[in-house]
C-alpha cells in the first residue's frame, strides 16, 4: 500500500486550526523514543545529563520569530489525550492546547472528515526533517525561500500494516542556492537530527531520501 502526503514548512493547517510539525511528531513519537530509544541511551537522540533529557530535534518548535528548544526533566512525561467523538472519528489534544481530527474512511466506520493516525506519522516525520532542513540552510547563510517534503511510504500486506519503506523527496527553492549545502542539511537532518526518522529506522523502516534545487536566480 503506497501512501503520498506533500508538507510545506512547519505546519498543517486542517479546517483553520494550525498544528505545528513538533504537535504531529510528538503526538505519535514521544512516547515510542523514550520507552525505545532512550532505554538504550541513543545518543543522537536523547542527550542525558545530571538534570534533562533534550530532543535535539523535535525538540524545536517551527514557529515564527525563531526557533525554542523544549527541555524536559528526566523522568517528567508529556501528555496527550486522545478522545473517541464517534464512528471511526477521534480528537487528539496535545499537553499545549493543540487539536487535531482523526478519522477513518468508510468502509471502516468512518466519514473521511479527519487525518489518518498512519497519516499523522508520516507528517509529523516530515515536519520535523523540513525544520531541521530549513534550519541548517539558514544557518549556512542560504537564501531559500521554499522547502516542500513529499513523501511515499510503502506499508507491510499484514497485520500490523507497518511501515516498511519510506522516501522523502525534498524540494528547496531559494536564490543561489549551493547544491553542496543543501545535500548536507538533507544529510545531517537523516543521520543525526531528525528523532523521528532516527527512531523509525531503529525500528526497522528502510528511510531514504533525496532532493531537488529549484534556484530562484
Amino acid at each position: 500500500m503506497l501512501r503520498k502526503i506533500k508538507v510545506a514548512h512547519y505546519a498543517v493547517i486542517y479546517q483553520g486550526c494550525q498544528i505545528t510539525s513538533i504537535e504531529l511528531a510528538m503526538f505519535v513519537t514521544q512516547l515510542l523514543q523514550y520507552n525505545h530509544k532512550a532505554s538504550r541511551r541513543h545518543e543522537s537522540l536523547v542527550e542525558f545529563n545530571d538534570k534533562f533529557c533534550r530532543l535535539p530535534d523535535c525538540g524545536r518548535l517551527g514557529a515564527a520569530g525563531g526557533a525554542a528548544r523544549i527541555t524536559l526533566k528526566r523522568g517528567e512525561t508529556m501528555q496527550a489525550t486522545v478522545k473517541w467523538v464517534d464512528g471511526a472519528q477521534f480528537l487528539g489534544e496535545s499537553g499545549s492546547g493543540h487539536s487535531v481530527v482523526m478519522d477513518g474512511p468508510a468502509d471502516h466506520g468512518g466519514r473521511n472528515t479527519g487525518i489518518r493516525p498512519m497519516e499523522m506519522l508520516l507528517l509529523g516525520l516530515g515536519g520535523c526533517s523540513s525544520f531541521d532542513v530549513v534550519s541548517i540552510l539558514q544557518k549556512t547563510r542560504q537564501q531559500v525561500t521554499d522547502c516542500r517534503v513529499e513523501i511515499t511510504a510503502e506499508r507491510a500486506d499484514a497485520v500490523p500494516a507497518v511501515f516498511t519503506r519510506i522516501h522523502l523527496h525534498f524540494v528547496v527553492s531559494g536564490t543561489e542556492l549551493k547544491d553542496k549545502q543543501v545535500a548536507r542539511a538533507v544529510e545531517l537532518s537523516a543521520t543525526k537530527y531528525c528523532s523521528a526518522s532516527i527512531m523509525l529506522e531503529g525500528a526497522g523502516v528502510k528511510i531514504t531520501h533525496d532532493y531537488e534545487i529549484s534556484d530562484k536566480t
